[in-house]
């Protein structure tokens, strides 16, 4: 639904990746918040204000993507700000990168934002599986 543009209706506005849940926009949305190189973003759900996870999604040749978080606005109580990103995510979902060298990357590099952790976990990486899904969806239908 996404990647065609609709909008998310009330019994699908949520889509729960782990034990986190997200509200996804359709690519065709308002772009205000976006910048040039951005594709879409998408909110993590949690008590107070959603975080906002921002993206790029470039297709290649052959079916293939580049997919990348750029930034994520951190709007949580204990932590707020945005943090710029322009992480690698494309494969995520082909590589066994839960456990390994993705997630690895996504939470080292996210490590200082402890306190928000606590009461939030770890959902960077769930975001990070979708933005690949998105990416995979969209050279999927070329």
């Amino acid at each position: 639904m996404v990647v065609k543009g609709i909008a998310p209706d009330e019994k699908t506005q949520s889509v729960r990746v782990g034990k986190h849940d997200f509200y996804i926009r359709p690519l065709n949305g308002n772009r205000n918040l976006l910048r040039p190189d951005e594709t879409s973003y998408f909110r993590h759900q949690h008590f107070g204000k959603d975080d906002r996870v921002f993206y790029s999604i470039k297709l290649k040749p052959k079916k293939t993507y580049d997919a990348r978080i750029t930034r994520i606005q951190y709007r949580g109580p204990l932590n707020s700000g945005t943090k710029k990103l322009n992480l690698q995510v494309g494969g995520l979902l082909k590589d066994l990168g839960t456990n390994g060298q993705v997630a690895s990357k996504v939470l080292n590099f996210l490590a200082e934002l402890k306190l928000q952790r606590l009461i939030d976990g770890e959902w960077e990486v769930e975001a990070a599986k979708i933005v690949d899904a998105i990416g995979a969806r969209m050279a999927a239908s070329g």
